[in-house]
């Protein structure tokens, strides 16, 4: 094997901004309170944030993908 794939870039990257912009600044009482709140970002992070593979747009709503 030469060097990590394409795909674990895309990882590191989700998880340094994942570290960067929510788990650096919360503090999380319960283990379902993380659960929760990890989820809604990452929802964010996949559905509504412009992407740079994209142009930098936002991905298509759900409505539109078929």
């Amino acid at each position: 094997m030469l060097g990590p794939s394409i795909l674990e870039f895309r990882n590191i990257g989700f998880s340094v901004r994942l570290r960067d912009e929510l788990l650096n600044g919360e503090i999380f009482y319960s283990i379902k309170e993380a659960q929760i709140i990890i989820e809604e970002w990452r929802h964010d992070y996949k559905t509504k944030r412009p992407h740079s593979s994209l142009g930098y747009k936002p991905p298509a709503p759900k409505g539109i993908i078929h």
